[in-house]
């Protein structure tokens, strides 16, 4: 029969020793820390590459509006002062479209983030014009600045975006 005292000295022998398999607490805590850390590296980084990604809908919305535009011209011989007019229609998700204004030989459309300023994407305009003299539409896309700026496409096809935007082709 094994005697009480055996007992006690195999349970201390047992853990007394370092045998157990797995980590410590302090080994936890330090892999959490370099792991928040890296984190917190990061995270600023991935929230302008999404805010880049949804730049791509208002690009590819003023795309399709520009070509739309020139199609509706060619026919009409004025641009189409609203999207429906063109027979053209998007379901975006993060921008506003619309018309700002419209005569025979230019229109300007614009691209606004549904939360301008407090979302990380810009804001985009778009010209289109048409040269009557030599038949040749002409296409300037101005890109704003972050923040709560909304740039302006040029009134002629000669001009520079306005409000400190960038022409982008």
């Amino acid at each position: 029969m094994i005697g009480l005292k055996t007992i006690r000295r195999k349970i201390f022998f047992t853990l007394g020793t370092s045998s157990a398999q797995g980590f410590t607490l302090l080994e936890l805590l330090v892999v959490v820390i370099i792991t928040s850390i890296l984190t917190l590296i990061a995270l600023p980084s991935m929230f302008r590459h999404v805010g880049k990604a949804r730049e791509v809908e208002a690009k590819e919305g003023l795309s399709v509006f520009g070509f739309a535009q020139q199609g509706y011209h060619f026919e009409n011989r004025t641009f189409a002062s609203s999207y429906t007019d063109m027979g053209v229609a998007l379901t975006p998700k993060y921008y506003q479209f619309s018309v700002q204004s419209s005569t025979p030989t230019a229109t300007i459309s614009n691209a606004v983030p549904e939360n301008l300023g407090n979302d990380p994407y810009r804001a985009y305009s778009m010209g289109v014009y048409y040269e009557p003299q030599n038949g040749v539409f002409t296409i300037i896309l101005c890109q704003s600045p972050y923040g709560n700026v909304i740039s302006q496409a040029p009134s002629s096809s000669g001009g520079s975006c306005n409000n400190g935007g960038v022409n982008i082709q």
